[in-house]
């Protein structure tokens, strides 16, 4: 017995290297070029007698780290106000592909036709807050959130990531 132990150590005992599997990719969130964001100051003034109907808000050089995810997005109007979560505007439901120049996410909105900028009380003198949400997942459907989540249209996956854009707008008289 003793006789075949040279040839064991010999022939030898391999032992097996460790496995090394792939070490999954960090995953990071979307960014926008704060350089470009729009409306400029991001608390505009508004005139209903003197300013434009409309008002664009936009981001530009929308991207994110990743480059295998994409961009989802939601635009909210003062948001949890009188209990109204909606969102004013969804974006597409597939996201938005991801590209190395970035994209430009942007809404326009009628702050005197638009019935998410109340008349009466609210305004004038009341700031007005539009946000943007942009995430590297797809939003949660109202079904699959938790009941009496505190940010309902606004939850996303655990493992997602997001930006937050906030504009105000203040009203300098009625729009009457």
């Amino acid at each position: 017995m003793l006789r075949f132990l040279p040839i064991a150590l010999l022939c030898g005992c391999v032992l097996p290297l460790p496995i090394q599997g792939e070490v999954p990719e960090e995953t990071l969130p979307p960014f926008f070029d704060p350089g470009c964001q729009l409306p400029k100051p991001a608390a505009p003034e508004y005139e209903p007698l003197t300013d434009p109907e409309t008002i664009e808000y936009s981001v530009c050089g929308v991207r994110d780290p990743n480059a295998e995810d994409r961009l989802y997005y939601r635009w909210f109007i003062n948001y949890g106000k009188r209990g109204d979560f909606r969102p004013f505007e969804t974006g597409v439901e597939r996201g938005l592909v991801n590209t190395e120049e970035g994209s430009t996410i942007s809404t326009r909105v009628s702050p005197c036709g638009d019935a998410v900028f109340p008349d009466g009380e609210d305004q004038p003198d009341k700031l007005h807050r539009v946000e943007l949400i942009i995430a590297d997942r797809p939003f949660l459907a109202r079904s699959e959130e938790p009941e009496d989540h505190p940010t309902p249209n606004q939850v996303l996956p655990e493992d997602a990531h997001h930006v937050r854009v906030t504009w105000y707008l203040q009203f300098q008289n009625s729009c009457d």
